[in-house]
């Protein structure tokens, strides 16, 4: 299925960029640059609350 392929490479990303401090602030850096609100930061879904 093509969503949950979506979904887990989201995941990975969100890992990825989670695990190395330097990277979680590479990223929050291009949230700023955006514009958008870096407070929220990256989180994990939790699938039993799509419902």
């Amino acid at each position: 299925n093509d969503m949950d392929d979506t979904i887990s490479k989201i995941r990975d990303s969100v890992k990825y960029v989670r695990g190395s401090p330097k990277r979680l602030h590479a990223f929050k850096e291009c949230v700023k640059a955006m514009g958008l609100d870096e407070k929220k930061g990256l989180n994990y879904d939790v699938p039993t609350r799509w419902n």
